[in-house]
C-alpha cells in the first residue's frame, strides 16, 4: 500500500517566457525528510510556492494523501495540512506567545479572547514540542531560534502534515541547530513529513533522510546521505566536477579601502579596528 503524503508530478514553471521549473517531480512519506538543496536560482522557492498555493504551475499535478492538492493560497494550503516557515519571520513582536499562537482563530468566549483558556492551550501546544517557554512571554523577548521554535509548533496546532523549512538554520548557533534536529525528529516521529531547504551541505547528514538536487529547474539527482559525499552534491548542483572546493590562489591585497578604528556601540561592540584591502577577503 502506496503510504505517499506528498507528490509531486512533472511541475513546471515560467515567468515571462523564461522557464524556472522544468518537469520536477518527487514523492515523500510521512516521517521522512526530504532535503532539497540547489544553487540560489535553482528553483527552490518557486517550487515550494507552488506547493502551497502562493503561485500556480504551469503543467503537472500534485497530490496530497491520495487526493489532488490544489490550494487557493498559503492559508487554504494550512488548512489542507501543509505549512510553510519562511526564513524570514514575521512575528508579531509585542504580542505574546500565545496571541500569536492564536492569532486569527483566538478562544474567545462571549465574544471577548478567554486569555486563560488560551494560555492553558499554548503551555499544551509547547509542550508537544518540548519547548519549557511562558505562553506570557513577548515575541520580542524571544531569541530567533526560539521565534522560529513558536512558529513550528504554531503550524504544528493547525494539524501540519507537511512543513517546508526554508533555510531553518541560516541565523541561529550550532546549539539552537541540534534543539532544531531534536524537534524535526520529535515531528517525524509523529508521522509529519518535512520538506527541508539548507544551503549547508554538511547538517544534512544529521537531518536528511533523503536528499533531492535542483539544478536549473530540474531536479537532477536524487539521494541518501549515506549514498552520497558532499564533492558529488556540489558536482550535482553546478554541473560539473570539482576538483577542489577552495583552490589555492595567490592575491596581492591592494589599497587600504574601508578602515575602522576604535569602533563602538554601547552594549553591543567596542573599540573595533581593521582595514580592508583590494582583492582582500576579511574574515569576521
Amino acid at each position: 500500500m502506496d503510504k505517499t503524503i506528498l507528490q509531486v508530478n512533472a511541475i513546471s514553471k515560467a515567468f515571462f517566457g523564461n522557464e524556472v521549473l522544468r518537469n520536477v517531480s518527487f514523492a515523500i512519506q510521512p516521517g521522512e525528510v526530504y532535503a532539497l538543496i540547489g544553487e540560489n536560482g535553482a528553483g527552490k522557492s518557486t517550487l515550494m510556492k507552488i506547493i502551497v498555493g502562493e503561485y500556480r504551475q504551469d503543467a503537472g499535478t500534485m497530490l496530497l494523501a491520495g487526493q489532488p492538492l490544489m490550494a487557493a493560497n498559503p492559508a487554504a494550503a494550512l488548512g489542507l495540512g501543509i505549512a510553510i516557515v519562511h526564513q524570514e519571520l514575521n512575528p508579531i513582536p509585542d504580542m505574546s506567545i500565545s496571541d500569536n499562537l492564536f492569532i486569527g482563530r483566538e478562544i474567545s468566549r462571549l465574544g471577548l479572547v478567554n486569555e486563560k483558556a488560551q494560555l492553558e492551550k499554548s503551555r499544551k501546544i509547547l509542550a508537544g514540542l518540548n519547548l519549557s517557554l511562558n505562553p506570557r512571554l513577548r515575541m520580542r523577548q524571544l531569541s530567533i531560534a526560539q521565534m522560529q521554535m513558536v512558529e513550528i509548533a504554531k503550524v504544528v496546532s493547525f494539524g501540519a502534515k507537511v512543513i517546508i523549512l526554508d533555510e531553518p538554520t541560516s541565523a541561529i548557533t550550532e546549539g539552537e541547530t541540534r534543539d532544531l534536529f531534536r524537534t524535526i525528529r520529535l515531528l517525524t516521529g509523529q508521522g509529519v513529513a518535512v520538506i527541508y531547504i539548507t544551503h549547508k551541505l554538511d547538517e544534512l547528514y544529521s537531518v536528511a533522510d533523503r536528499i533531492g538536487v535542483l539544478r536549473d529547474g530540474e531536479l537532477v539527482h536524487e539521494d541518501t546521505p549515506a549514498n552520497t559525499t558532499k564533492e558529488k552534491m556540489i558536482s550535482a548542483m553546478v554541473g560539473r566536477e570539482i576538483s577542489a572546493l577552495f583552490p589555492s590562489r595567490t592575491v596581492a591585497p591592494g589599497e587600504v579601502v574601508l578602515s575602522l578604528r576604535g569602533v563602538s556601540q554601547a552594549g553591543r561592540f567596542s573599540d573595533v579596528s581593521f582595514d580592508l584591502r583590494h582583492q582582500e577577503i576579511l574574515g569576521i
